[in-house]
């Protein structure tokens, strides 16, 4: 599930279940929100998908990603949205890329840093500063990739 709180800490939506149904959760490994949208974003993973709410929970969509079916053993996948930019990054750590989605649910690119650096069971992602930062969890190290040329 995926509780929402007020910045006092008030409980304000609860939502999701688990199931393999809209709505529903196989395993929400990561949630990220786009405030300027109205959009969360959950990496729904062991249903291959990314799920859309609106910020109160009611749901929107879902966006298979390929990239996570061939996954095994390791079942975490984070997600960050960047609204300015129209982007919705997420980490595949089957492949070992960082996946780009418009804000629609179309994968437009995928990104690697420039060699020799790789990204061994990348996890964890993280924006700032034109950069996305990226936690290989299987190589003890965090990779940077310049995102200076749209996708």
């Amino acid at each position: 599930q995926i509780v929402k709180f007020d910045p006092n800490g008030k409980l304000m939506a609860v939502f999701g279940q688990p199931g393999k149904g809209d709505g529903q959760f196989g395993d929400a490994t990561s949630v990220t929100v786009d405030g300027k949208n109205d959009r969360v974003y959950v990496a729904d993973v062991r249903n291959t998908r990314i799920e859309v709410f609106d910020t109160n929970g009611k749901y929107i969509a879902n966006w298979p990603v390929e990239e996570w079916r061939t996954q095994t053993g390791w079942y975490f996948q984070d997600l960050v949205v960047d609204p300015q930019a129209g982007r919705l990054y997420a980490s595949s750590v089957a492949t070992d890329e960082v996946l780009v989605f418009d804000l629609t649910g179309k994968k437009i690119a995928s990104l690697k840093p420039a060699p020799p650096d790789k990204l061994v069971g990348c996890s964890s992602i993280a924006l700032g500063k034109g950069k996305i930062y990226v936690l290989n969890t299987f190589g003890n190290s965090v990779s940077q990739i310049g995102l200076d040329a749209k996708p």
